[in-house]
């Protein structure tokens, strides 16, 4: 019993920390989505005509995540999006250190730093913050277990 506490702790902890960081990443693209746009340009990833659409919805999309995230039950629903959604950044920021760009990441809006070393950092944090979404997606939901073995 007191597992499954720590268990739910967690999954808050997880939560609330995932869902934070998705709307401290969204904020800055959303304030200034011409200078994210530029951003987005020189990955050289979408055709330059869809980029203005992209740099519009994917920082609201980052937004709408966060918040649900923290505040709703869809702890499943919204880990599979936030895990789907990092593995296209980390599809994005691998490409981009392959071929050698000395790129800012984009990740938290623009920064004033940029270079190989923030594409592997970026990277690497995205590959951590792939850890907690997985586990949120396989959780066993106890209570499901628990209604379902009750007479």
């Amino acid at each position: 019993m007191k597992w499954a506490r720590v268990l739910d702790w967690l999954e808050r902890l997880c939560r609330v920390g995932l869902g934070g960081m998705f709307v401290y990443s969204a904020w800055g693209k959303v304030m200034d989505p011409g200078l994210f746009a530029s951003v987005v340009m020189k990955y050289e990833l979408l055709p330059e005509a869809t980029v203005g659409l992209f740099s519009l919805t994917l920082p609201m999309l980052e937004m709408l995540v966060g918040i649900a995230f923290i505040f709703t039950k869809w702890t499943r629903e919204v880990a599979l999006l936030a895990t789907g959604m990092l593995v296209m950044f980390l599809g994005a920021l691998t490409i981009a250190a392959i071929r050698g760009l000395e790129i800012d990441c984009g990740c938290f809006g623009v920064s004033s730093g940029g270079g190989r070393m923030e594409l592997v950092l970026a990277i690497v944090r995205d590959l951590v913050l792939l850890v907690p979404t997985v586990w949120l997606i396989f959780r066993r939901d106890l209570w499901l277990c628990e209604n379902a073995t009750a007479p």
